[in-house]
């Protein structure tokens, strides 16, 4: 069986084993997008506890318009078993746009549970916070409070179980050579699941 925890720490320990490497994919816009990629890659390929490919448990990013959707082949076909979201967040959002991106997150995961999501699916979210050296007037702690703020106000613990309250767990701190210095990178993440019932 699928386990989401296990599962959301099988890929930050994935991350962090090469840092260099995805810190650089960090740096960049659409890093979202390379995330679900590299997400499905970990969990469908490499070995781990979560997700267990030799029991029929598989990972597809962007089917019908889930980030993240984890499925198991069954006698009667294919199970969908959870529904992640997933966001990165960095440091150049406004108070507004926090807002924005921390309700789209939540009309997400609302509108699954709305439309019914076959099966029972459980649905999370997984976010991530991404903050670089090149921010240079926002504290590095802060933004990262902030965001586990942002989501601690809008995900309440009665509707959501969450491991550490929202904080955000490190999973990589890496310094690049970049326009003739060096930059730190350093990304962090939190994890959290509809209740049932």
């Amino acid at each position: 069986m699928v386990d989401i925890k296990k599962s959301f720490y099988d890929v930050t320990k994935s991350l962090c084993n090469e840092p260099n490497r995805n810190a650089r994919r960090l740096m960049g816009a659409a890093c979202e997008d390379w995330l679900k990629r590299e997400i499905c890659s970990i969990l469908n390929f490499d070995s781990g506890e979560g997700v267990q490919p030799d029991r029929g448990e598989f990972v597809y990013d962007e089917d019908e318009k889930r980030d993240i959707s984890i499925y198991r082949d069954t006698d009667k076909g294919v199970k969908l078993l959870h529904h992640v979201e997933l966001k990165v967040v960095y440091p150049g959002y406004s108070r507004t746009t926090q807002a924005e991106w921390v309700n789209s997150l939540q009309e997400q995961l609302e509108r699954a549970r709305g439309e019914g999501e076959s099966g029972g699916a459980r649905r999370h979210g997984w976010v991530f916070g991404v903050w670089t050296g090149y921010y240079k007037n926002v504290d590095q702690n802060r933004f990262f409070s902030e965001t586990s703020k942002c989501l601690r106000e809008v995900f309440s613990e009665q509707e959501y179980t969450t491991q550490h309250s929202f904080s955000m767990e490190g999973v990589l701190d890496e310094w690049l050579p970049w326009r003739g210095g060096r930059v730190q990178v350093v990304m962090k993440g939190t994890c959290f699941s509809q209740r049932t019932g």
